[in-house]
């Protein structure tokens, strides 16, 4: 009836009867709560958190639940659907495309198999797929106009010290890690025509100088270890947590 607040569980009566519903604290259950089984070892039972009136599922030990779990609905399609504020989470995939909830923090190390950011054209979708990497490598890109410096020789400066705050050029000097004499500093040219390019590293000076013999554009590109790259290697066979993609 409208209004009947009554909990109705069948299985008999006595302390070991399965299955049997048990609020402890006498009165309201405002204490703790335990779905009790013949099995002490597999209790599932609500604890009651330092804020008052809120509790979280404990086990004293494995459980098992029959069919779908569902948590913010009521009909979930699949063994775990978590469902609220955007976030759909249906057993291994996570679709965060609703307005709030998007974040993902505290993540030590993401390990995924593809990375395909999608893009909607015109009522159409689209897939583009992350490059992959060897290596903890950082990279910029980027052109540049070379000057006449002298007759038949032009110049372009990459000047990290003159770099602005938050640019490509400074954020990728801060993030990276170019050796003592930067031999690991990798620069690749190609000019815009036809024109004979080559470059020249200057540590001293904390900049690269880019050459050509024709007053023509030259795009770049600068890659580099990443600053903490001594510190994390490439190597996880020991690590068992951690699983990527495997090739054959």
């Amino acid at each position: 009836a409208a209004g009947d607040k009554t909990l109705l569980l069948s299985g008999g009566s006595g302390a070991s009867a399965f299955p049997r519903l048990y609020f402890g604290g006498g009165g309201e259950p405002t204490v703790a709560g335990v779905i009790n089984r013949s099995d002490p070892a597999k209790d599932l039972y609500f604890d009651e958190t330092t804020d008052t009136g809120k509790y979280i599922f404990r086990s004293t030990g494995d459980f098992t639940i029959a069919g779908n779990v569902g948590i913010g609905t009521p009909n979930p399609q699949t063994k775990l659907q978590v469902w609220g504020g955007g976030v759909d989470i249906r057993d291994a995939n996570l679709n965060f495309s609703g307005t709030t909830g998007r974040n993902i923090t505290n993540v030590n190390k993401l390990t995924v198999t593809t990375i395909d950011p999608v893009y909607e054209i015109d009522g159409q979708k689209y897939a583009t797929y992350g490059h992959s990497t060897v290596g903890l490598k950082e990279e910029v890109v980027g052109k540049g106009e070379l000057e006449q410096l002298i007759p038949d020789l032009y110049v372009y400066v990459i000047d990290f010290d003159s770099a602005e705050t938050g640019s490509d050029w400074w954020l990728f000097r801060e993030v990276t890690a170019f050796g003592n004499e930067w031999e690991d500093l990798v620069v690749a040219l190609t000019p815009e025509g036809k024109a004979d390019v080559w470059y020249e590293l200057l540590p001293d000076e904390n900049s690269v100088r880019i050459f050509g013999n024709k007053a023509v554009t030259v795009s770049y590109r600068l890659i580099a270890p990443r600053h903490d790259w001594p510190d994390i290697n490439t190597n996880r066979i020991t690590d068992p947590d951690i699983i990527g993609t495997k090739i054959r």
